[in-house]
């Protein structure tokens, strides 16, 4: 009986980690993805600069949104070895922690009426916070021109 309820218990979780991920493709080798810096600053109370952080590792992207939230943006354009990019930059809002917090990923956000869609996952090196720590963040995307 009890090996009856783990198993159970076990294809839920699995059904559940399947859909939540089922619209998002997780990115490998053979995944055409656009190119990413995300540069995170984070400071303390006193505005004393604690980690600055670089990364360029997308490990989630839902494509469709991603595409349309690109095409909602101010781009500017940019020739790169004689091919043309679209390159957007922006500032997201700072935030500011209320209690401890660790971080190893960030996610790039688009509202959508009521809620919040996941657009894109960038995985980077973890910080931790404090109370009263503030983190800016500065988003670079580049797409090739088709």
């Amino acid at each position: 009986m009890k090996i009856i309820l783990i198993s159970l218990l076990c294809l839920f979780l699995i059904g559940i980690t399947s859909y939540s991920y089922a619209q998002y493709t997780l990115v490998d080798s053979h995944t055409k993805v656009p190119e990413v810096m995300l540069q995170l600053e984070l400071r303390d109370s006193d505005g004393n600069l604690l980690t600055y952080i670089e990364s360029k590792k997308i490990v989630a992207i839902d494509q469709l949104r991603f595409n349309k939230y690109f095409e909602k943006q101010y781009k500017e354009f940019l020739i790169k070895d004689g091919k043309a990019y679209e390159i957007v930059q922006f500032q997201a809002p700072t935030e500011t922690f209320g209690r401890k917090h660790a971080m190893s990923l960030y996610v790039l956000w688009e509202q959508e009426q009521d809620t919040y869609k996941q657009v894109l996952a960038v995985a980077h090196n973890s910080y931790q916070t404090e109370p009263g720590d503030t983190l800016r963040i500065f988003w670079t995307i580049i797409r090739p021109v088709n």
